[in-house]
C-alpha cells in the first residue's frame, strides 16, 4: 500500500498514512480538523550515494 502525507486544515500538522488506491481518509486530526492530501513532486526519493551516474565511475588513467 502506498504512503500518503496528509495535512490538517486547522493546525497544519502533517501525518503519513498507508492507504490503498481506492480508500479515502475518514479520520480526523487529533485537534478535530479535517485532513487534506499533500501533493508532492515525486513519489520516489533517491537519497545517499550510488544513485547518480558519477557516483560509481572508476577513475581510469587517460590513455595516449
Amino acid at each position: 500500500m502506498p504512503i500518503y502525507t496528509f495535512r490538517c486544515k486547522e493546525c497544519r500538522s502533517e501525518q503519513d498514512r498507508h492507504l490503498g488506491f481506492d480508500q479515502k481518509v475518514t479520520d480526523l486530526c487529533s485537534c478535530g480538523g479535517e485532513l487534506g492530501k499533500v501533493f508532492q513532486l515525486s513519489g520516489v526519493s533517491f537519497r545517499g550515494n550510488g544513485f547518480y551516474r558519477n557516483d560509481n565511475q572508476v577513475n581510469k588513467p587517460k590513455e595516449d
